[in-house]
Formats: structure tokens, sequence, C-alpha cells
């Protein structure tokens, strides 16, 4: 998508100025999260990632070539580096935050993992016929009842066959996940509290810009105001050309 889409939508919105079409990409790219708040499946995850890449052709383009188009003659790559400084810096604090929101609302499920690898305790080793990755871990344990549970995982040390599975033994089926975990859907429901705080943070930073655009609008007004009037005249006013070194930049050039 992000290989193929650019092209299109460049032309789609060559004749829309650089600062609503980053605003549009970005409000789209942040409500990218919305999707996993509704249900947590993989169909959800793969709309949130298309939302989010949708997004981010219609915005990250064209907030290079605005950048560009700011910076002078031969610096444009310095200028493409400062640009995206504050995403580099945010990167520190977004894991710390991450980790905060999934031990708080999508924890860990340790009592379905093998001890020494981590690995789910998926594979069913009941009954008379269990598969190949049981044949090994069965030396170490008796056959159980057929009524019996036993689990055990792809690649561990056989530390599953010594749990109860008891919770899990009406269906007869081994947990591939944390929601499959007993207890934990009914401690942590499906992680969609977590998706509601994702949600709330990616969309502060469409917000933000929005938020930039106004308040540069009201200085551009302040600076447009004729001496020894009262108010801003009536007709539309343009903010005064940007002097950035030797190279003297129009708003309208560039926006």
């Amino acid at each position: 998508m992000c290989a193929v889409l650019p092209p299109f939508i460049a032309e789609v919105t060559s004749g829309c100025r650089d600062i609503p079409v980053i605003l549009v990409g970005a409000a789209l790219m942040a409500i990218g999260p919305i999707c996993m708040v509704f249900t947590v499946s993989e169909f959800a995850t793969s709309a949130w990632l298309v939302v989010m890449s949708f997004g981010e052709v219609i915005w990250s383009p064209r907030f290079q070539a605005l950048t560009a188009n700011l910076s002078p003659e031969g610096r444009e790559g310095a200028f493409l580096i400062l640009a995206y400084t504050p995403q580099f810096l945010v990167m520190l604090p977004a894991g710390w935050i991450s980790g905060l929101l999934l031990d708080a609302y999508c924890p860990d499920c340790p009592a379905c993992r093998d001890e020494a690898t981590g690995v789910f305790c998926r594979v069913n080793c009941s009954g008379r016929n269990p598969p190949r990755s049981c044949g090994a871990l069965q030396q170490h344990a008796p056959p159980p009842p057929e009524a019996q549970l036993r689990c055990a995982s792809l690649l561990g040390s056989g530390s599953c066959l010594d749990r109860d599975w008891g919770a899990l033994s009406a269906g007869r089926s081994c947990p591939d996940s944390c929601a499959a975990c007993p207890g934990w859907r009914e401690a942590y429901g499906e992680g969609t509290t977590l998706w509601v705080w994702v949600l709330i943070v990616s969309l502060l930073g469409p917000l933000l810009l929005l938020l930039v655009v106004w308040a540069s609008g009201r200085l551009w007004e302040k600076d447009g105001v004729v001496e020894g009037a009262g108010e801003c005249p009536s007709i539309e006013l343009q903010p005064p050309p940007v002097e950035i070194g030797a190279v003297e930049v129009a708003f309208d050039d560039v926006v």
C-alpha cells in the first residue's frame, strides 16, 4: 500500500494545500486503533493496519514536500532531519507507556506458558494417540485418564504436563493465547480498555497539530492588521513572506 498508493493520492490531492492534507491524513491515521476498541481479533488488527497505512500515505509525502519547500536551497536534508526529530524523541516514552498499559490491561500469563521457553502450552497430549510433539514428554508423565486434559508446548521442558487444566477440560482445547488461559479473560476481558487508551493518546497528535495551525493563523492575522485601524481589514490577508537565509518564502508558495 505504501509503495503503490502515494502517486494516486498525490494526483487526487494535487489541488489542495499542504496543511489541510496533512491534517486529514494525520486524523485518519490517529483513529485507526478504534478498530481494536470494538473487537480484538485478526480482522480488527488487519483493519487497523490498513487505516493507519492509508492515513500515513496521505500525510507523509505532503509533510516532506512542505518541509523541503520551507528549507533553504541545498539544505533540504538537514531540515527533514530536524522535522522528524520529535518523532525520534518520543520513542523512549512511547515504549515506557506501552509497557505500563500492557502490564495494567493486558498482562502476560505465565501459568499457560512453558517455564523454560515461554511457549504456550497449546499441544493437546490427552487421549490414546497424542501428537508426536508429546512423545518425549510422555516418558516423564503417566498417561492421563480420558477425562483429564493434558497440555504441552511444542518446544519446552515438559512443565506444562504437571499443571491442572481442569478448567479447559470441557472444551478439550489447550491454551494458545492469554485470552484462552483459565481466569485471564474474567480478570482482563479482551484488552479493549488498553485500546481505548491507545486511541486517546493517538488522537492527541492531530489535535496538537490543529492547535499549532490555529495559533499560527492567529499570529499571522495579528501581523496583518493595518496600522492605525481598529480591526483587520475585510479583505483576505496573507502573512508576510518569511526570509530564511537568503531565500524569501511566501506562505502561498508552500501551503
